[in-house]
């Protein structure tokens, strides 16, 4: 699942050697393509996902889906004011044609992806608050 992006994680478990797996369910697939991934490749490629399990792990996350094209376009072009409707930007990736591609999650419970244009004109805040939790400054001398 190198180029797929999870949409909730069901469970979790110890394997045999000790480590805690989560069985992910990805985006785009059915649940019968489910994977068990272990804790150390979500914290390191996906660390939103298992947060947000971790919050509350007998809840499956089924609410916060992905909308399809229709919805998306229905409901992101009703929506007046980006930075007051998005909770977050939840992922980042480079878009195989120029620019990124964001994973935004709405106040509502619902999930969709953009690309990056459209995100920057539209909640630019957002966008900064999402690059920021990953930046380090250096103190001054």
């Amino acid at each position: 699942m190198l180029d797929d992006y999870p949409e909730y994680i069901i469970k979790d478990r110890i394997g045999n050697n000790g480590e805690k797996l989560y069985l992910v369910k990805w985006v785009g697939f059915d649940e019968s393509d489910n994977t068990w991934e272990l804790e150390g490749k979500l914290l390191t490629e996906w660390p939103f996902v298992l947060k947000e399990y971790k919050k509350n792990p007998q809840a499956i996350q089924k609410k916060n889906h992905f909308m399809d094209a229709d919805q998306v376009f229905e409901y992101t072009n009703s929506v007046t004011d980006w930075e007051s409707n998005v909770e977050s930007i939840t992922y980042v990736e480079k878009s195989k044609l120029s620019g990124l591609v964001v994973y935004v999650k709405w106040k509502n419970g619902l999930k969709s992806v953009h690309h990056s244009s459209e995100v920057y004109s539209k909640c630019p805040q957002k966008m900064l608050d999402y690059f920021e939790q990953f930046r380090q400054f250096k103190p001054i001398k």
